[in-house]
């Protein structure tokens, strides 16, 4: 997360998504991540899916966060 944060600051979108979303991979509930990923404008619509959809499969124990993010999702969409 911190090193997405840097990356971020240093104008580096390319670099910040990717740490951003290696904060997730390793730790779903790393709300702030996707928070930005999402309300930053960082990643696209369908790429957000691809993202979601990934952490669906490889992070099974934490299915309770599952309908919070894609209530994250469904909103932005809204927007």
């Amino acid at each position: 997360l911190t090193r997405g944060k840097v990356y971020e600051a240093l104008e580096n979108r390319d670099r910040a998504v990717r740490w951003y979303k290696a904060a997730l991979s390793a730790d779903m509930k790393c709300y702030e991540a996707l928070n930005n990923l999402v309300d930053k404008r960082m990643i696209g619509y369908d790429e957000q899916r691809q993202l979601l959809q990934s952490l669906e499969k490889s992070n099974t124990a934490y299915k309770w966060l599952q309908p919070m993010y894609k209530l994250k999702l469904q909103q932005h969409e809204e927007k």
